[in-house]
């Protein structure tokens, strides 16, 4: 891609081309950066006694400090071997800030951050730091409509329309309230990304302010026609999710950012992911921007703690800031089977192939698919002005990382950012089997 910066208007194509980049997790390149920098860990532990143990207080305690102290060395371990790759990324890709969060199989939490929250002031980036997630957003969305699923509320294979039957914008629209909600869900409707009409860019970079409506989204499509009929093909497109974030505000009666946090982002605790609805988000690291600098947006996303550029108009497609940690937790709750019940998994997961996300790569309800050296991965990755996120959870290993960058620079660090998120993975992967290796071999 090119990446000669200029701020005059932007093809529809070269938009197209630029976000399928954000939206590429599996373009992979075979080498592998190494990567370092300065860490943070914060290490929560947790141990058990076997049924067959002594339970006296003293030996339960010696047994508890053993665990305990087991699990900070390899905490220590991980956080050392990440530090070493990511300051080698940092370094060579000119990258302000990496943060990295994982939680390991027995509850231990490791985070890391490396770098600038804002180079520019000199100030270390820190976990507690807020990122935008982009379009790992739309993991909450689908959470929520498999809640209504789950309840009967709502169909797969019933169509929008027939829960929006009087969205004039929906009918108007091509094909929108034709495709089901299964078909939304999997981006197999066929429709066009809204963000890539007429004149909706220069709207985003000149109208911080400007608030959003589905119906205003939607509408812009209305001269646009289906990519293919719903069901036979497959397009990433925020649109979809546009769709059903309408739907669910009908069938439950309050507006998205309130219902995903009364029923996902509260019962999980996850209290440092919120919605990007105004013009400040406490806590956020600088945005430093590359790749956005194509459509306009300034070198930096905020200028005295403000945004520069509309953040808002992302809606149900990814609206949300966050810290790695909280996306680690969230990752392990909804993949895991936790949150929904391992019941439901098998439908959830049930992807289609989505070849224009890497070979082999599967997309199923809100949900990114890959076999990976490391076993079965769930995963969704996010792009915003100036950040690029990836979270995932490993099945084989009961491994949740997650991982953000305070640049949209998609040079950095190495391609695109799952495959640092994997890269991390792999390490944290191997100090656990030398954990669990007998002594001698």
């Amino acid at each position: 891609m090119n990446h000669k910066l200029h701020t005059g208007a932007v093809s529809p194509a070269q938009l197209e081309k630029v976000d399928l980049m954000c939206n590429l997790p599996a373009q992979r390149s075979t080498n592998v950066s190494l990567f370092a920098g300065m860490v943070f860990v914060a290490v929560a532990l947790c141990a058990c006694v076997g049924p067959g143990a002594d339970h006296s207080p003293v030996r339960g305690q010696a047994l508890e400090a053993r665990a305990d102290s087991t699990q900070a060395r390899l905490a220590e371990r991980i956080s050392d071997r990440w530090r070493k790759r990511l300051q080698t990324a940092r370094i060579r890709h000119e990258s302000p800030g990496i943060s990295v969060a994982a939680i390991l199989p027995s509850g231990v939490q490791v985070t890391c951050a490396v770098g600038y929250a804002d180079q520019d002031h000199g100030i270390a980036l820190e976990p507690s730091h807020r990122m935008l997630s982009g379009s790992i957003g739309k993991t909450y969305v689908a959470a929520l409509a498999v809640q209504l699923i789950q309840q009967g509320r709502l169909n797969l294979d019933r169509s929008a329309i027939d829960y929006l039957p009087r969205a004039d914008w929906l009918l108007r629209s091509p094909g929108a309230g034709e495709a089901t909600i299964r078909q939304l869900l999997r981006h197999e409707s066929g429709l066009p990304r809204w963000v890539f009409a007429r004149d909706v860019m220069q709207s985003i970079v000149n109208d911080p302010k400007r608030k959003w409506t589905d119906a205003e989204r939607i509408e812009t499509i209305t001269d646009r026609q289906l990519l293919f009929q719903p069901g036979e093909g497959w397009a990433y497109a925020d649109t979809n999710y546009i769709v059903i974030g309408a739907v669910l505000e009908r069938i439950l009666g309050e507006d998205i950012e309130t219902l995903i946090r009364k029923r996902i982002l509260e019962p999980e605790g996850l209290y440092d992911t919120i919605p990007l609805n105004g013009q400040a988000v406490p806590r956020l690291a600088q945005g430093h921007v590359v790749t956005s600098r194509t459509f306009g947006v300034p070198t930096r996303l905020l200028k005295g703690g403000e945004f520069t550029v509309n953040v808002q108009f992302e809606g149900c497609g990814g609206g949300w800031a966050s810290t790695p940690m909280d996306l680690a937790r969230w990752a392990r709750a909804l993949w895991s089977g936790r949150h929904h019940g391992e019941a439901l998994l098998g439908w959830i997961e049930e992807g289609v192939p989505a070849e224009s996300l890497g070979a082999g790569v599967r997309y199923g309800l809100g949900v990114m698919l890959e076999d990976t050296v490391n076993g079965p991965l769930a995963f969704h990755d996010g792009f915003q002005f100036g950040f690029l996120s990836s979270a995932g959870y490993y099945k084989d290993l009961d491994l949740a990382i997650a991982v953000q960058l305070d640049t949209d620079d998609l040079r950095a660090p190495g391609g695109p950012v799952n495959l640092l998120l994997q890269d991390l993975a792999t390490i944290a992967s191997f100090e656990m089997r030398r954990l669990e290796a007998p002594r001698g071999l």
